[in-house]
């Protein structure tokens, strides 16, 4: 199982962690920005069983159909539960441009099989806007009106996701 490469060695990482430190495997947690916001969205999607929540900020991601496949080819079989997640990106982001967040969004929905709810904007400041789906508890996706790359971290609301 798994994805390879650069995915796979942060996988054993956390597998290590577990061992040796005897952690908790339904505690673990990822978060990235850019590129890391990429591989957040890589990680919780091929090693499921190995991270709780995710808030990944700008990433980028694939249409819901062909992530949704990819990511069953990764790991054959698995019938678990996906890792809560949150995705974050900014209107300007000039360099993984805001369409992207639909993407995210058409994955992350598609995989915890949820559909969208409710916005609710100036959340958690003016300018942005939470995106609801389900009852938000597996999946929401934040909108920054005007922001860059990259959102700034919202340590907070990520600590809240994490349930810590």
């Amino acid at each position: 199982y798994g994805g390879g490469e650069d995915s796979h060695g942060l996988a054993n990482m956390i597998q290590y962690m577990i061992t040796t430190y005897k952690a908790d495997p339904k505690k673990g947690f990822v978060t990235g920005s850019s590129s890391g916001g990429m591989m957040t969205n890589v990680i919780s999607a091929v090693y499921p069983d190995a991270i709780a929540a995710g808030p990944a900020y700008s990433g980028v991601a694939k249409t819901r159909e062909s992530w949704v496949a990819q990511v069953k080819t990764f790991y054959p079989g698995y019938n678990g539960t996906y890792p809560r997640m949150q995705v974050w990106h900014g209107t300007a982001d000039a360099l993984v441009v805001y369409p992207n967040l639909g993407e995210e969004i058409k994955k992350w929905s598609g995989l915890d099989d949820v559909t969208w709810t409710k916005n609710l904007t100036i959340t958690p400041q003016g300018g942005y806007m939470l995106m609801v789906y389900g009852d938000g508890t597996k999946f929401t996706a934040y909108s920054a009106v005007g922001v860059g790359h990259t959102v700034p971290v919202h340590q907070d609301l990520d600590l809240k996701w994490f349930a810590l």
